[in-house]
């Protein structure tokens, strides 16, 4: 007997389904319209024909003249980041045409500093932190009440995950999460000086670290030193103290290319696990 696709099986809740181009556009008087543009197969051959734009999709009230305001996240869903006065932060999910809210559940701050991620294994919202006092560890956030609008508590790591060899200079860094893999990855930016860049391996805190080696310089022109991309990867886990700590962590270096603007560089790097 042949076998049924995966997609028979379970009545084709599987099957991939087929993706859209969704374009945000403020062509409304109170704010910005949602098209959904069925682009054209590769095979069909009507690439110069004129069309008009679909009707509108979904219609978001915010001030106008600030796309860039919108981003997507979550698989299915538009998130727009406009200021308003309620603090509610929106997001459209284009394949069931539901709304989600976000709204302010209290008058505090979480400890990391930029993106935090969700980590199912430890309940919580793990995230970088750039504060003198716990600059370089890893916060662990635990999801906060809905009810009382108390700040919830939270766990610090007992390593930094910086690099501490000798010839790193910190220079920015981005913390990236492999859900598929429950691991993390540092992507952090170090200025390593000429002399001590000739290391191929080197030990911290058991981590490998592979230094990869590209040509000193342009057009032959020495320098003191150059930008490296360290990428380490790692686990968290609580022990059984419960204290927040950094296990599995391999670390390997890459070379900024010459041509990346010295602002960008000072940026925290961008990246993602798609």
């Amino acid at each position: 007997m042949p076998k049924r696709q995966r997609g028979e099986r379970d009545g084709g809740s599987t099957a991939e389904r087929r993706r859209h181009l969704y374009l945000v556009v403020d062509d409304w008087e109170c704010g910005y319209s949602i098209r959904k543009v069925r682009l054209p197969l590769p095979c069909t051959s009507d690439e110069h024909a004129e069309q008009r734009l679909p009707k509108p999709f979904w219609r978001y009230e915010a001030d106008r003249q600030f796309p860039q305001h919108f981003t997507s996240a979550f698989g299915t869903k538009i998130m727009g980041l406009h200021h308003n006065d309620s603090g509610i932060v929106q997001l459209v999910d284009v394949r069931t045409r539901t709304v989600f809210v976000w709204e302010c559940l209290g008058e505090w701050m979480l400890p990391f500093t930029g993106r935090g991620h969700f980590d199912r294994k430890l309940k919580a919202s793990v995230g970088l932190s750039k504060d003198p006092e716990a600059f370089g560890c890893l916060y662990a956030c635990n999801v906060p009440n809905t009810g009382d609008r108390h700040c919830p508590a939270w766990k610090c790591s007992k390593e930094k995950v910086f690099s501490k060899h000798p010839a790193d200079r910190h220079v920015s860094a981005s913390l990236v999460y492999m859900e598929n893999w429950r691991k993390y990855c540092l992507v952090e930016c170090v200025w390593v000086e000429k002399e001590n860049a000739c290391q191929v391996k080197v030990k911290e805190d058991k981590a490998d670290q592979v230094l990869l080696e590209k040509s000193e310089g342009v057009g032959g022109v020495p320098q003191r030193g150059r930008h490296m991309y360290r990428l380490m990867t790692f686990s968290l886990k609580y022990d059984k103290m419960h204290h927040l700590r950094v296990k599995c962590r391999r670390v390997r270096y890459y070379e900024v290319p010459n041509t990346v603007s010295a602002e960008s560089i000072r940026m925290d790097p961008v990246a993602f696990w798609l």
